[in-house]
């Protein structure tokens, strides 16, 4: 008896990355005191999560081509 295959998501399904960086120690404090204090978010993750996606969404505004933003001498 083979197992019936689980059906197929009707949305395309992203890949996802795991992305490791460095903070400074106080930024990590305040960074832990923002999870403790706010019920929005439950782990670490979900907030780097949100503040990724906030700062894309900003760039792409602020650049609409996708160029970088070219500074005057």
């Amino acid at each position: 008896m083979t197992p019936t295959p689980l059906p197929k998501p009707r949305k395309k399904v992203l890949p996802k990355v795991s992305v490791a960086g460095r903070i400074e120690r106080g930024y990590y404090d305040d960074l832990v005191r923002v999870i403790d204090g706010d019920d929005h978010f439950n782990r670490i993750g979900d907030f780097v999560r949100e503040a990724v996606l906030e700062k894309i969404d900003r760039w792409k505004k602020e650049r609409p081509l996708g160029s970088p933003v070219v500074r005057s001498r």
